[in-house]
């Protein structure tokens, strides 16, 4: 639905079918690392290579945060979080991304 909402619904469908990369996007890095991962400015070049980067910084997104769905340690899936303030990262995040506030 977010997709949807900030128009990348047809290159987020496209990647959907083809499926997502091993360290593509936000999600790849968190597959590659089953860690949390945050990229405070997607738009500073080289933070964020994905598909439908230029669509998220055209809709205002500036910030990412990505965590890893596991069960019995094992990778499931990942879930991303846009935010749109650039700069800061996503509020309650520390700079590590792991929420630790450090």
């Amino acid at each position: 639905m977010q997709r949807a909402a900030i128009g990348t619904a047809s290159r987020a469908t496209a990647a959907r079918e083809e499926g997502i990369r091993r360290s593509e996007g936000v999600v790849g890095r968190t597959a590659l690392t089953l860690r949390p991962v945050q990229i405070p400015d997607i738009s500073i070049a080289g933070a964020y290579e994905g598909r439908i980067r230029e669509d998220l910084i055209a809709a205002g997104v500036r910030a990412l945060v990505a965590v890893p769905i596991l069960r019995e340690g094992r990778l499931i899936g990942g879930l991303a979080v846009p935010a749109a303030p650039a700069g800061g990262g996503v509020r309650g995040w520390g700079r590590d991304g792991l929420g630790t506030g450090a």
